[in-house]
């Protein structure tokens, strides 16, 4: 079986030849008997040219967790279909799929020539509601003079309740279309209604062309806000009594990048598919990641216990002949770094971290932690 310090043998020789100002007597010299077979010397510019980099082991959180799939989603409330409420035909488009909208823009119009008759009507009814108002201050006057009985106060009253309600509810259903109730006053009558956006956010469908006829029961288009969006995750029956609210969550976007970002439990489902039994699980995305759109792809490692304990990064391991291999920097001077081989036992791995076993974890004790990959290439 083959041994880091043959490893390391070739490493020296290596460098020993790229360095003009080594010298032939920089070689192992096999120490410390009693504990560790060998031990290897790199020279202060043999260091710097591998870029090697040294450090002491760290208190590093690992977490136990449920690797889980899933995709981006937005809530309900950012979600919105663009309906008409009468039917007509597309005048004019203002915006295509993609865009970005406002809430209150217009994004079509549509024409229907019943909307001449919906402003005729509220004309009348504005009128009649003028004549009910002179005649409700008449016989109120009238009323308080005892000149006038209760019953014709009353009555008149009623009229003008009612003609009121029936303009408030004109001057609501002209809204919806787009026209000013001031303008249709003063006759200036349109056949031409706005469709303009319900919410603010990116126009996802659009259904329409010019000239086309719809109804009222067609979605014309559908906007999302994407600011809230969220990660949707399944997750299994048998592990669905281990998430709870606030737990974190890392995921990742295998499809175009190995990046990992953070989230946060906001939501756990109260019910199991009868197909897939799976449950829907919501995450709070906790950064801030330009151009996510509703329906990616993404990996997450749910994170359902957690513990600290001493470790390295996982660039200070070696492995050779399937065991693990870690250099402790036994002596450091002027002109030279001497490193100690010890094997070790992994026991946990996490982001990037490694904790061991049978080497005692002194937080004073360094160890290399960038470089021993260079060692075994070189082998």
């Amino acid at each position: 079986m083959k041994t880091l310090k043959s490893i390391s043998s070739l490493l020296l020789i290596s460098l020993l030849i790229s360095c003009n100002n080594s010298t032939k007597d920089e070689k192992l010299v096999p120490t410390d008997t009693t504990e560790h077979n060998d031990y290897t010397i790199v020279t202060k510019e043999q260091f710097e040219k591998s870029n090697m980099q040294v450090s002491s082991p760290i208190v590093h959180e690992f977490n136990t967790g449920i690797s889980v799939h899933g995709k981006t989603q937005v809530p309900p409330t950012d979600r919105a279909s663009l309906m008409t409420y009468t039917g007509g035909y597309i005048e004019s488009i203002y915006k295509q799929r993609g865009e970005t909208v406002k809430k209150g823009e217009v994004i079509a119009t549509i024409e229907n020539p019943k909307f001449i008759e919906l402003q005729k009507q509220y004309i009348e009814v504005s009128k009649e509601f003028s004549v009910l108002t002179t005649e409700l201050e008449r016989q109120t006057a009238l009323y308080e003079e005892k000149i006038s009985a209760k019953k014709i106060f009353e009555r008149t009253q009623a009229n003008y309740e009612n003609i009121k309600i029936e303009k408030r509810s004109l001057e609501r259903e002209l809204e919806l279309y787009g026209f000013s109730s001031q303008e249709v006053i003063k006759g200036n009558l349109r056949t031409i209604a706005a469709l303009k956006a319900p919410i603010s956010g990116v126009i996802e469908q659009l259904n329409i062309h010019l000239g086309q006829y719809v109804s009222s029961e067609e979605n014309i288009a559908t906007i999302i806000n994407t600011e809230n969006i969220h990660i949707e995750l399944e997750v299994f029956e048998k592990d669905w009594h281990a998430i709870k609210k606030d737990q974190k969550v890392e995921f990742r976007f295998p499809s175009y990048s190995s990046e990992s970002y953070k989230a946060e439990i906001q939501f756990v489902g109260k019910s199991i598919d009868r197909n897939t039994r799976n449950v829907i699980i919501q995450a709070k995305i906790m950064e801030n990641i330009e151009h996510l759109v509703p329906g990616i792809f993404v990996e997450a490692d749910i994170h359902i216990h957690s513990h600290k304990q001493w470790a390295l990064p996982e660039s200070a391991f070696a492995q050779e002949d399937s065991k693990s291999y870690i250099m402790k920097l036994k002596e450091k001077t002027d002109n030279e770094y001497i490193f100690t081989t010890h094997p070790i036992e992994i026991e946990i791995e996490d982001s990037g971290f490694k904790s061991f076993k049978n080497i005692v974890q002194d937080t004073s004790a360094t160890f290399l932690s960038k470089g021993i990959f260079t060692i075994i290439s070189l082998d």
